[in-house]
């Protein structure tokens, strides 16, 4: 498995989507369903430009 540009990008928002719970649950507060649609939304949109960039 080659590791690109576009699997480092995914890996880095799930980073983020991870340290966004972790603040959250220290802060006392739930986690924002609107980040994590947007981490979602972020994710699919670069594995299916990795899908159409290899094609």
């Amino acid at each position: 498995m080659e590791i690109t540009e576009v699997k480092i990008a995914i890996v880095g928002v799930i980073a983020l989507e991870i340290a966004m719970g972790v603040i959250a649950y220290f802060q006392g507060n739930g986690i924002d369903t609107g980040t994590i649609g947007m981490g979602i939304t972020a994710i699919a949109g670069l594995a299916g430009y990795d899908m159409k960039s290899n094609s």
